[in-house]
């Protein structure tokens, strides 16, 4: 197999394809992939000017885009391969599945529901097409950034703490970035990023996180007990405890994106010497 492999899985099996004809499964055509790379179609209302050249300006919050559609080829020169690898990709329908790229330098992925056709099996060969719809188009790096915070241990609330009138770019001073309860977690991507803290307790008074970066600064804070944990998702804007949803115990502003080619530092807020909490964030490109 050659450099660089795409790879489809559901979480319990996996279906890999080589970039370049190989003894397994491979990418077919000069173009083995399409619609990973490229932008999805723009979801932009435009209005044209009356008696005017143009339209009228789109702010950058207005430019949205549809999912993305990820169109594969692939091919066998062993018929008993194709067909293997064809039920493999079958057994995933009605799932949602995970479509990894790892060319090009990069190793992303996009989740999806996935279908498939088998086009042609001619003798000993066979080739084919999977379609992977992704309703969130953004591609994530495979591999995730993270950072591990340690809450103050003093009193709910103690630890780093933000004065009125921030001044930028914020300071905390000599060695801070090593304090416990602090941590920087990067984005080297082309979109903003959104990452997703668990944090694991017990931390009787909830917690907060204090959040900044180049020019901007935000909070969360989960006003419940921890006891064992809970994720913040920072895109759907949503807690869960376990299998619980706990949204109403987190503040409804301040879930704050890592922008693209940018930083974010987080620092916890929870009192105590216990519990922690882990920041997670991917490189994204849309």
């Amino acid at each position: 197999m050659t450099e660089g492999f795409i790879e489809i899985s559901d979480g319990s099996k996996a279906v890999r394809l080589a970039l370049a004809p190989a003894e397994g499964l491979w990418t077919a055509n000069r173009t083995p992939i399409k619609g990973w790379w490229g932008t999805p179609d723009a979801k932009v209302d435009l209005t044209e000017r009356q008696g005017a050249d143009g339209a009228h300006a789109v702010l950058s919050d207005a430019v949205v885009y549809s999912a993305r559609t990820v169109t594969i080829d692939f091919a066998a020169y062993s018929r008993s391969v194709a067909l293997e690898a064809f039920a493999g990709l079958q057994a995933m329908a009605g799932r949602i599945v995970r479509v990894r790229v790892n060319a090009g330098g990069e190793d992303t992925y996009c989740d999806g529901y996935v279908e498939t056709k088998l086009d042609d099996v001619v003798g000993a060969f066979a080739s084919g097409t999977v379609t992977v719809v992704c309703p969130d188009p953004r591609r994530r790096s495979s591999e995730k950034r993270t950072a591990i915070l340690l809450p103050s241990g003093t009193v709910a609330g103690a630890g780093l703490r933000y004065s009125p009138g921030l001044s930028y770019p914020l300071s905390y001073g000599e060695g801070a970035t090593d304090a416990r309860n602090v941590g920087v977690v990067e984005n080297r991507g082309t979109a903003p990023a959104w990452p997703v803290v668990v944090a694991r307790g017990p931390m009787p008074d909830g917690f907060r996180l204090d959040i900044s970066g180049d020019g901007w600064a935000s909070s969360v804070e989960y006003s419940a007990p921890v006891r064992g944990s809970v994720e913040l998702d920072f895109l759907s804007r949503t807690a869960r405890a376990g299998s619980i949803d706990a949204t109403a115990n987190a503040s409804i502003a301040g879930w704050h994106s890592v922008p693209p080619g940018s930083w974010a530092r987080f620092a916890l807020q929870g009192g105590g010497a216990v519990g922690s909490a882990i920041v997670e964030c991917r490189d994204t490109y849309i």
